[in-house]
């Protein structure tokens, strides 16, 4: 049955409208989007089933390609396009720098700005720099590599610290598809740069490392002595 011979309460733009987005599910808002569905399946059929195809999982379902969307039955280009643009669009609002007067003073602060990197599939590593209070200046990549290989430039990290006249400088990579906890290279790496910083007279207080919904903080582990 066509969602427009629907009951109204139960249409998903309609839900939206007098509920707003938030009562709506994820294949709800993918429905809307879309638009319309085939002759034989509603827009909400076809959004359930790229939902199922990324197992009902938000982050798998950023990492959904063309040609995986595409072999939604009823999912052509010009659909795959609009849900591909929503995919791009959730990526770089999760990516958006946070305003400077945020202030990262925990483990806690550090993952939800951060936590876009849940959704790369390939290991990146940041730099957030900010004042000796914790105040948010800037934020930097600084390497990114293969699946579970990247490398990091000291003098590049410094460099942008000096920039920007941090006085401190918060680590942050992720581990994609796999546990948070450090390997003995991210425990070396970050002995090793603390120790720089030091002589520089810059706060190294934390690393973190993400890996999906989890993360691993240095200073809780009581790493950053």
């Amino acid at each position: 049955m066509p969602i427009k011979d629907w009951n109204e309460d139960d249409r998903p733009r309609e839900k939206l409208i007098a509920n707003g987005p938030e009562a709506c599910s994820v294949a709800e808002l993918i429905a809307i989007l879309i638009t319309n569905g085939t002759a034989n399946r509603s827009a909400l059929d076809l959004a359930n089933d790229v939902m199922k195809m990324a197992d009902y999982n938000l982050m798998k379902f950023t990492r959904l390609t063309r040609s995986e969307i595409e072999q939604v039955e009823g999912i052509g280009p010009a659909k795959s396009t609009i849900i591909r643009a929503a995919q791009e669009l959730g990526r770089r609002i999760a990516a958006a720098t946070p305003p400077t007067e945020v202030k990262l003073l925990s483990s806690k602060d550090v993952f939800e700005s951060m936590k876009f990197l849940r959704e790369k599939p390939h290991e990146e590593f940041w730099v957030i720099y900010c004042n000796i209070s914790g105040q948010f200046i800037c934020r930097q990549q600084i390497g990114k590599g293969a699946s579970n290989v990247v490398v990091v430039d000291f003098k590049e990290i410094l460099r942008y610290a000096f920039e920007c006249n941090a006085g401190r400088i918060i680590l942050c990579h992720n581990h994609p598809g796999g546990t948070c906890r450090p390997s003995q290279e991210d425990i070396s790496l970050t002995q090793d740069l603390k120790k720089i910083c030091k002589l520089l007279r810059i706060d190294l207080p934390e690393h973190i490392i993400i890996a999906g919904d989890s993360y691993y903080s240095f200073c809780d582990e009581g790493l950053m002595l």
